[in-house]
């Protein structure tokens, strides 16, 4: 665990390089306002493109941390890229290159994460080399339609259960539900669209905080 209290953050947030178009300064807009923990969700680009916008990130991760601001920063899959640009760690999902190999790349310092959608494969999750694992999506997504089945809160639920790893949650969680998912036994939430969509980005990402104080 890469964080100092040793406390998985309640919020992560995910930049969504296909529907946002400033999504670097997004990025430093989430950090500013109290989301440590940011996921690049970069899909349909280069290697050399992907590669380029981490160490962008990368860069503005360290000044903002150089301020004395908390920030990490995950890549989604592409382990080589997320070694070579220096990003905090990797997420992977099902299909991606395996957490083993992951791993062996980046270091026993590296945040790792894997995607589950169904309990066989959290409860088949390589645990022991992993950070955490996330289960989703948790409700109906507007960026995981037709990805996979809605898991729903009670697997939510057996799943925080038999899984001994911070469980984030994915998938239609926003402000407003969030409180029903940290009761289920999320440890941390992904957001993507109810943090994009705010018009007031600073109190959004505070009502999430306010809602993991309450567990």
């Amino acid at each position: 665990m890469i964080f100092p209290d040793g406390r998985f953050p309640p919020l992560y947030a995910i930049v969504n390089f296909e529907t946002n178009k400033d999504s670097l300064g997004f990025l430093e807009r989430l950090y500013r306002v109290g989301c440590a923990l940011v996921q690049l969700r970069i899909k349909g680009a280069t290697d050399a493109e992907i590669q380029r916008i981490a160490e962008e990130a990368v860069r503005i991760r360290d000044r903002l941390r150089a301020e004395g601001t908390a920030a990490y920063l995950v890549l989604n899959d592409f382990p080589e890229i997320a070694a070579q640009s220096g990003t905090d760690g990797v997420h992977l999902g099902q299909t991606d290159e395996s957490p083993r190999q992951a791993r062996q790349l980046l270091g026993p310092g590296a945040l790792l994460g894997l995607s589950t959608h169904t309990i066989e494969q959290a409860l088949q999750a390589p645990t022991a080399i992993l950070d955490y694992v996330a289960l989703g999506p948790v409700f109906r997504s507007p960026t995981k339609q037709g990805h996979a089945p809605e898991t729903g809160l009670e697997l939510l639920s057996q799943v925080a259960r038999a899984v001994p790893r911070p469980i984030v949650a994915i998938g239609g969680i926003n402000h407003v539900n969030v409180s029903r998912v940290y009761a289920a036994g999320a440890v941390s939430v992904a957001v993507i669209s109810d943090l994009e969509r705010t018009e007031n980005l600073a109190l959004t990402v505070a009502q999430y905080h306010q809602a993991a104080s309450k567990r």
